[in-house]
C-alpha cells in the first residue's frame, strides 16, 4: 500500500516586504534624510512648509531625537546622542520627552507629514556597550526605553517607529560571538528578548507601525567589505538538502510531487538531493511503496499531561515550571535534536506519553530511553495502560545515556508512558524502538 507524506525544505526564510500593497492601497513615501538626523523636531516643524514645496511627494519624514537627557547608571543625568536607546544602563524617561509631544502633534497635523515616524537605532554605540543576551537587567532597561519612545510616538500622533539595526559601531549585537552561550541557548534568549522588548512596545502603542531598515541578512556582505569579518549566514546561500527515505519512515520507490510548481519532480530510492535557493522553501508530496516502523521517537513529540503555555504571572515560564515541579522543554547539550523534556515526575500526571508507537508485526522489541540524570533516579514504564515496570537510571553525570527494557508488542499502535508519582525523573531526549 502506498504511503504519502508532505515534506517542506527551507533554506531559512528571512524577513521580506512585498513590493506591492494588498488591496490596491496607495503607497506612502516617508523620507529618511541622513543630512537632517541631528535636526530637532522643532526645527523640522519650523521648516515644514519647505518639505511641501521641495518634496511634495512625501507623506512623512523620519524624525530623530538628538541630545536627549537620560538617567545614567549612577543616577546622574547624561546626554544621549542620535537616538541611541539600545543601552543596558542609560534610562530614557517620559519627563524628559514630554515637551516634544506638542511639537510632534503639530508636525503630523501637516498633510504632507502626517505619516511621520520616530527613528531609533537598534544597535549599541560601541562594542563595550553590547547587551549580553543573559543580562536580564540590561534588557529590561532597553525594553523600558522602547516603551517610553513608543508612548511618545503614540502621544505625539506619530505613525510609528522606524528602527535601524545596522552595525554602525561593529558592536556585533546580532552576531553569535564566542562570548555568547552555545548557539541554541543564545537563539532562545534572543527570541525571549525580542518578546520582552516588543511586548512593551505594543502595550504602550497597540496600533504602532514598525518600519525596520537594514535587512539582517545583508550583515555578511556589509562586514566583508572590510569593516569586520563575519561568519557565513545560511540565509544568503542556497542549500543542497540530503533527503533520506529512512528519515521519513519510507521505503522502496518514492515519487516526488512539487506542491508549489504543481508538477512531478522525479523519483528516488534510498536518498536524493534537493536544491533550495536562498531565502526560499520547497514543498513536496512523497508517495512511497512502503511505510516503515519508526525507530526514533523524540521526547519533544510525546504528550505531556501537565504541560501548558496558558499561564499568568510567569508560572508557565521555565522558571515558573521549575518552581511548581512541572514538566517543560529545554535546550540540552548532547540531545539528538538539541532539546529534551525536563522536570518530569513528582506527581502521577507529570508524565510523558508516546501515544502512537507503530508496530507493523507482533513480536519482542527493545525500548531504549536516552536519559540524563545528576543522580540515581527511576521511572515507571507502562505499555497501553498496563502494569508499570520500573526502569532504573543511574547517575549519568548530566550526559545522555541509554537505558533499555524489553517488551512484547502486538501489531498496531501502542501508547508508551513514563512516569514517577513519587520522585523526580531523569531528563529524556528520545526513545528508540529496536
Amino acid at each position: 500500500m502506498n504511503k504519502s507524506v508532505v515534506c517542506c525544505l527551507s533554506a531559512i526564510i528571512a524577513m521580506s516586504a512585498l513590493a506591492m500593497t494588498p488591496g490596491g492601497i496607495p503607497k506612502k513615501h516617508v523620507g529618511l534624510l541622513f543630512d537632517v538626523m541631528r535636526t530637532s523636531p522643532s526645527n523640522i516643524l519650523a521648516n515644514a512648509d519647505q518639505f511641501a514645496e521641495h518634496a511634495p511627494y512625501l507623506d512623512g519624514v523620519a524624525i530623530s531625537l538628538n541630545e536627549v537627557p537620560v538617567v545614567g547608571a549612577d543616577g546622574t543625568v547624561v546626554t544621549s546622542k542620535l537616538s541611541r536607546i539600545m543601552n543596558g544602563s542609560e534610562r530614557w524617561t517620559r519627563d524628559a520627552l514630554r515637551g516634544q509631544i506638542p511639537v510632534l502633534r503639530e508636525i503630523v497635523s501637516k498633510p504632507h507629514l502626517a505619516e511621520s515616524f520616530l527613528l531609533f537605532w537598534m544597535s549599541p554605540p560601541d562594542r563595550e556597550s553590547r547587551l549580553d543576551w543573559s543580562d536580564d537587567r540590561a534588557w529590561a532597561n532597553y525594553a523600558e526605553n522602547m516603551a517610553v519612545v513608543s508612548w511618545l510616538a503614540k502621544e505625539g500622533g506619530m505613525k510609528g517607529l522606524m528602527l535601524d539595526p545596522e552595525e554602525y559601531a561593529s558592536a556585533l549585537q546580532y552576531v553569535h560571538t564566542p562570548a555568547d552561550p552555545p548557539f541554541p541557548e543564545a537563539a532562545k534568549l534572543a527570541r525571549q528578548r525580542g518578546r520582552e522588548v516588543f511586548s512593551r512596545v505594543f502595550k504602550e502603542y497597540p496600533d504602532v507601525v514598525l518600519f525596520t531598515l537594514w535587512y539582517f541578512g545583508r550583515f555578511r556582505h556589509w562586514m566583508e567589505t572590510g569593516r569586520q569579518s563575519y561568519p557565513s549566514i545560511r540565509a544568503d546561500d542556497g542549500h543542497a538538502f540530503r533527503v533520506r527515505a529512512r528519515d521519513f519512515d519510507l521505503d522502496g520507490r518514492i515519487a516526488m510531487f512539487d506542491l508549489v510548481r504543481q508538477a512531478d519532480a522525479g523519483a528516488f530510492e534510498g536518498e536524493t538531493v534537493v536544491d533550495v535557493p536562498p531565502h526560499a522553501a520547497r514543498f513536496f508530496l512523497f508517495d512511497a511503496d512502503r511505510r516503515l516502523d519508526r525507530v526514533i521517537y523524540e521526547a519533544e513529540t510525546a504528550y505531556l499531561t501537565d504541560y501548558s503555555e496558558l499561564y499568568a504571572d510567569g508560572l508557565g515560564s521555565p522558571e515558573g515550571r521549575r518552581a511548581q515541579g512541572l514538566v517543560y522543554y529545554a535546550f540540552a547539550h548532547g540531545a539528538s535534536g538539541g532539546m529534551a523534556v525536563v522536570n518530569l515526575g513528582g506527581r502521577d500526571t507529570n508524565d510523558l506519553v508516546w501515544k502512537d508507537v507503530n508496530c507493523s508485526a507482533p513480536g519482542p522489541r527493545r525500548l531504549v530511553f536516552w536519559c540524563a540524570s545528576p543522580e540515581n533516579r527511576s521511572m515507571m514504564l507502562q505499555i497501553d495502560g498496563g502494569a508499570p515496570v520500573e526502569v532504573k537510571v543511574g547517575d549519568t553525570g548530566g550526559k545522555f545515556a541509554p537505558f533499555a527494557r524489553d517488551v512484547d508488542f502486538t501489531a498496531g499502535l501502542h501508547a508508551v508512558r513514563l512516569s514517577n508519582p513519587w520522585a523526580k525523573m531523569p531528563d529524556i531526549d528520545r526513545m528508540t524502538v529496536e
